[in-house]
């Protein structure tokens, strides 16, 4: 898929999603833009980004039953691209970034906004605690698609 078709298709998706009905979105003009897709994807690219982190601190948890390691280490295997650094999922979310034109130094640059910090808190919080929180809210993670991020944002 080109860039344009990418970039094109997203923000089609925006435009279908309830959300531009909502009085809060209509103050902003109710209308997604490339501004806004750009912004999803380094919010979304930050918590994509902590992934790997998240599966060791699962694994380094003594709470998580030893039976449960093979399962989350498969998980961490795939999301470090079984080796392949090509293949890594950040670096793969990296160009969905450059589709849009975002830099690796804009992306640096950018702080997390308020719900984000809040994902980003939390994912690294729960996963030190009570081991089904913990896989609970990797797996609920897991389920954001692009399309409800901006809810939570």
């Amino acid at each position: 898929m080109e860039v344009g078709q990418f970039e094109s298709r997203c923000l089609a998706n925006m435009e279908e999603h309830n959300l531009w009905s909502r009085r809060l979105f209509a103050l902003g003009n109710g209308q997604p833009s490339r501004k806004m897709l750009q912004q999803w994807a380094m919010q979304a690219g930050m918590i994509d980004e902590i992934f790997a982190e998240i599966l060791q601190s699962l694994i380094a948890n003594p709470l998580i039953p030893s039976f449960s390691h093979r399962e989350i280490m498969e998980n961490l295997n795939d999301e470090l691209g079984n080796g392949d650094k090509t293949q890594e999922h950040f670096k793969l979310f990296q160009g969905v970034l450059a589709s849009l034109s975002v830099s690796v130094g804009q992306y640096r640059e950018t702080a997390p906004l308020t719900g984000t910090d809040v994902i980003l808190r939390g994912l690294r919080n729960s996963v030190t605690g009570d081991p089904v929180r913990a896989l609970a809210i990797m797996a609920s993670e897991e389920l954001i698609c692009p399309r409800e991020f901006p809810i939570l944002m």
